[in-house]
């Protein structure tokens, strides 16, 4: 024999936003507070559908970072690398070697401007 309990429960919302939720079996009283919605943080602001963005905690937070900043610092010294070795020898001045001296360059400029900014903005 099973037993089916049904709980008459009210909800009244007042004036400031606060939403009262009676339950008349217990006479317990619950209010919430509307007034202040919590801030959520989506994954495309513009996006109202948008995924909810989850913070990183701060373990593969430092991690992520070391990684990026690792990689910043390899690619801003290998190219200089590159690109002292290419104008420092002579047998290294051939076309092919500037070109490739040219894209050593470009790739320089990369990893001063725009990768330490990208990490940063990143918001791990």
């Amino acid at each position: 024999m099973t037993f089916i309990v049904k709980e008459i429960v009210k909800y009244s919302l007042t004036k400031l936003g606060t939403v009262r939720i009676q339950n008349n079996s217990s006479r317990k009283v619950m209010s919430i507070n509307l007034s202040q919605p919590a801030a959520v943080q989506l994954c495309y602001e513009n996006v109202n559908g948008s995924c909810i963005k989850t913070p990183y905690s701060p373990g593969p937070r430092a991690i992520l970072y070391a990684v990026l900043g690792f990689g910043a610092v390899l690619a801003v010294f290998g190219n200089l690398l590159v690109i002292t070795a290419i104008l420092h020898f002579k047998q290294l001045h051939t076309p092919t070697n500037f070109l490739i001296a040219s894209l050593a360059c470009a790739d320089f400029l990369v990893g001063v401007t725009v990768m330490p900014f990208s990490t940063v903005r990143s918001q791990c």
